[in-house]
């Protein structure tokens, strides 16, 4: 018999873009070419990463942000 272990996998948050010159800067934990979908339900590159520097997360096209720390996980499409 095998004892399971319920295990928590890290979720990262979606990326939001809103000032130019914004940067991400992260170490690349997984890349799927057609990983995800743009607006138009094409399918798109999708990449997952563990931040190396604090980043800023912008919501609700531009409205509010929210600051990321090195160390968390986001994940970004590139529709």
């Amino acid at each position: 018999m095998t004892n399971w272990e319920d295990i928590e996998v890290p979720q990262g948050t979606f990326i939001g873009w809103g000032k130019i010159g914004q940067t991400v800067t992260g170490k690349v934990l997984s890349y799927a070419p057609e990983g995800a979908t743009d607006f138009g339900g094409n399918p798109c590159p999708q990449l997952v990463i563990e931040l190396t520097e604090a980043a800023t997360n912008y919501k609700d096209k531009g409205a509010t942000s929210e600051n990321l720390d090195a160390g968390e996980f986001a994940t970004i499409t590139a529709g």
